[in-house]
């Protein structure tokens, strides 16, 4: 079914709402993808730019909440 990623993690399509993120087929299969990669020795693989950004921005969204605080590092690395 449609899923969206907000602040606090998948939500369910009734619980959407402006804001939200679509958790597409191919962004769930790149995340599960990444969580199972061995990442000393990476395969190759291909992926559509859409489903890149948008694992970023989940990525950045979610950092500061399990560390419970911002990064200086990115915020210096998005000003680039």
């Amino acid at each position: 079914g449609e899923a969206f990623w907000h602040s606090d993690g998948v939500i369910c399509a009734a619980c959407s709402h402006e804001g939200v993120l679509p958790l597409t087929a191919s962004l769930r299969e790149l995340i599960a993808n990444l969580k199972n990669i061995n990442w000393h020795n990476p395969p190759t693989f291909t992926l559509r730019k859409t489903d890149l950004l948008a694992a970023e921005k989940i990525l950045l969204g979610y950092l500061p909440q399990v560390l419970g605080k911002q990064l200086k590092s990115l915020q210096f690395i998005q000003q680039l």
